[in-house]
């Protein structure tokens, strides 16, 4: 191994890193409902979305071990592996949005897209710190960005109206109406 193989290896983790936090800011203002909805998740049930996030990269995981195989179980692994990233794009772009908030609330007059490109730098950046990043802060960012991705998947509930009689007035309030 080379010097110049060794440079090769760190430019191209700097440009993965690079392009990922690109490729969060697009999420982030293609698809400001999902990324909206997955923020709301995190910030309400963050325990939760860690969970799922992890039990979802834990099947997909072992899916793809199990269809290593060639042939079309080998398509439906890289499906399903491209699905991950697609979930993990939108809970991420949701981590860079919440960070973008605040970091508008400390005070800086930054314009929405710098703070949220400061946010995406922020959040990359984070992964490149030795060890914590590596061990401790990725992979519960992933999984907390899996997670809230997820609940993006699914169509929200509709809200059902309650309609209030009179008589349920009456009978909560004691006085007749």
């Amino acid at each position: 191994m080379t010097i110049g193989d060794i440079l090769a290896v760190i430019a191209a983790v700097l440009l993965a890193g690079a392009s990922w936090g690109a490729t969060l800011i697009m999420t982030s203002l293609l698809f400001p409902t999902a990324v909206n909805r997955a923020g709301e998740q995190l910030m309400s049930k963050p325990g939760a979305c860690i969970g799922r996030g992890a039990g979802a990269i834990a099947v997909v995981a072992i899916i793809g071990v199990v269809f290593h195989a060639a042939g079309p179980f080998r398509l439906i692994s890289g499906g399903l592996w491209c699905a991950l990233v697609l979930t993990a794009a939108i809970g991420s772009a949701a981590i860079i949005r919440l960070m973008a908030e605040r970091i508008g609330g400390l005070g800086s007059e930054m314009t929405p897209f710098a703070r949220l490109t400061r946010a995406a730098a922020l959040f990359v950046g984070a992964g490149f710190v030795p060890v914590a990043g590596w061990f401790l802060l990725t992979p519960i960012a992933a999984f907390a960005a899996v997670g809230a991705g997820l609940t993006t998947l699914r169509r929200p509930r509709p809200v059902q109206p309650v309609m209030v009689s009179p008589m349920s007035t009456e009978m909560m309030t004691g006085a007749p109406q």
